[in-house]
């Protein structure tokens, strides 16, 4: 569900660089400040929650898919949530990372 890219900022716990289908060849090194995530074990199961909440091929799909994620993300902010955690990432190995706000990220080495 594409509706996962859409609910921030997206990093891993080093597991990526070993994957082919990696979405790019740049590794850098990050620090990420998530205080309160959701957790979920696998990116399947964040796929899962979303689809509740975005319906599958309304006619204006694109712009329906930015607008309930975007509504779905502002309710767990709400509600106290800071970013989401994954334990097992079957896309890209390892853990991955979610932080809700830009500014949550900090880049330490290129």
């Amino acid at each position: 569900l594409a509706a996962t890219a859409m609910c921030g900022h997206w990093f891993n716990d080093g597991a990526i660089k070993n994957c082919p289908t990696a979405p790019g060849d740049i590794i850098l090194t990050v620090a990420i400040n998530i205080q309160n995530p959701l957790y979920f074990d696998s990116i399947d199961d964040l796929a899962v929650e979303l689809s509740h909440v975005v319906e599958q091929w309304p006619d204006d799909y694109y712009e329906h898919l930015i607008t309930k994620t975007t509504e779905w993300v502002a309710t767990q902010k709400a509600t106290g949530y800071d970013g989401i955690l994954i334990k097992n990432d079957e896309e890209f190995g390892g853990r991955s990372y979610c932080v809700f706000d830009a500014t949550q990220a900090k880049i330490l080495k290129q």
